[in-house]
Parts: structure tokens; sequence; C-alpha cells
């Protein structure tokens, strides 16, 4: 049985949420976002979820894995696991951006990071490398007194 977990904010402005959760069969774990209050109230979680809460501590067989909807740099076992969130979308406009970019097991789990549909873990961190990458490049290039384009960037 496929197991999904939701890393927040699954609806948002979402007048019907019930004919959209039918259609994602599989074990379903919801960790609460800040825009999962909108609708949450109006189903019956149990029907749908097997848990919902605002942390998780997992394991996928071969990492540990720690799930909060909101970015954390700290979490339990930081040294030997993963930190998955959600919250912060694809947006490169933070100032501890530096920050998750130095470490490889903070992984952004947002639908806009992964294609708009659910990912493997292992397809998780190949997203992120290539978005943070692709964020350096670009980073990098701007300050580069040639224009991006130029270089074949």
């Amino acid at each position: 049985m496929i197991r999904y977990i939701i890393v927040g904010d699954m609806f948002f402005r979402c007048a019907d949420s019930e004919p959209i959760m039918n259609r994602l069969h599989g074990r379903k774990h919801l960790i609460a976002g800040n825009h999962d209050c909108s609708w949450i109230h109006r189903v019956d979680t149990g029907k749908y979820f097997k848990s919902v809460s605002h942390i998780l501590e997992t394991s996928d067989g071969a990492h540990a894995i720690t799930l909060c909807h909101y970015l954390m740099l700290t979490w339990n076992h930081q040294r030997k696991s993963y930190m998955i969130h959600g919250h912060i979308h694809n947006n490169t406009d933070f100032d501890f951006r530096p920050l998750i970019t130095q470490r490889g097991n903070i992984l952004n789990a947002g639908i806009d990071m992964n294609g708009f549909k659910p990912v493997t873990f292992e397809e998780l961190r190949e997203n992120n490398r290539m978005f943070y990458r692709k964020g350096r490049e670009s980073q990098s290039c701007r300050t580069e007194k040639q224009s991006c384009g130029r270089q074949g960037w």
C-alpha cells in the first residue's frame, strides 16, 4: 500500500475537499499546516488519514526523518536524520537560505518544488539538490560582470 505524508497546506480556499481526498488512495498522514484550519474541521479526518499531527518522527526504512510543516533548523537526531518541511514553497527570498543550502539533510516538500505531484524520498532529494544548485548558479551569475545569457547559463 502506498504511504503518503502531506506536509501541510493540503487545501487552500477549497469549498469541498472530500472528493479530492477520495481520489488519493493509500495510507495518508497529514502534518498540519497554517492553511489546513480552513477545511480540516469540516471533515472526519479519521476517515481519510491514518494520523494528523504537527510533527512526525518516522523512517522510510533507510533514513530517519522528522517532518513538520514549518522548517526547523534544529531537530532530534539532526546529524543523522532528515528534516522535511513545507510552508516556504519555492521561495528563495529568505535570510536563512544559506543555512539550508549548506545542509543536505533539510528537504523542502512543497508541491511547487516537486512538479505538483507526490514524490518518493529519492525524488525529493534530487528535486531539492537541483533547486538549490540552480539558485547558487543564479546567485553566482548575478555577481559576474557579464550577463548570464552570454555565459550560457
